[in-house]
């Protein structure tokens, strides 16, 4: 299984930023071009089911669903995906101060594809951090500009 740990901080209030992550119609401004989030629906307690697409690269990709496991409202997102790709990824948001936020992207994943050996999968892991750090830069981008 791989692990992958990235965070980013946010000159904006922890409720902010969390509302924008949770906001359905933010995820394809926030996703890279390298992947897709299609069928995006609010799940009753909070949080979300999707799919999603991911491509790991030139004619690879992997599809599966996204569903929300865990949701605190300005703590924490925790999706269970299944597919392509199985595991769990965290999106975890801490108040620095009144006015700044600190997002951590967490990820355990196995990617189910045995016959790719371990190259490939080791390309796919270092296209996998390249993706999360866009997608952190993303949701910066596209916090703070609603601030400015």
């Amino acid at each position: 299984m791989a692990s992958l740990e990235r965070s980013v901080l946010i000159q904006a209030p922890v409720e902010m930023v969390f509302q924008c992550m949770d906001d359905p119609s933010n995820q394809p401004k926030i996703t890279s071009d390298s992947a897709r989030i299609e069928d995006v629906e609010k799940l009753p307690g909070g949080g979300t089911q999707s799919s999603y697409v991911y491509k790991l690269g030139p004619g690879m990709e992997v599809k599966g669903q996204l569903t929300t496991s865990e949701y605190t409202p300005n703590e924490r997102i925790v999706y269970d995906f299944s597919g392509g790709l199985q595991g769990n990824i965290w999106w975890l948001f801490e108040a620095v101060d009144d006015s700044s936020s600190r997002v951590t992207y967490k990820a355990d994943y196995d990617l189910d594809m045995p016959l790719l050996g371990e190259a490939i999968s080791s390309l796919a892991a270092k296209f996998s951090e390249t993706e999360v750090e866009t997608q952190l830069a993303n949701l910066k981008q596209l916090v703070e500009g609603k601030t400015a």
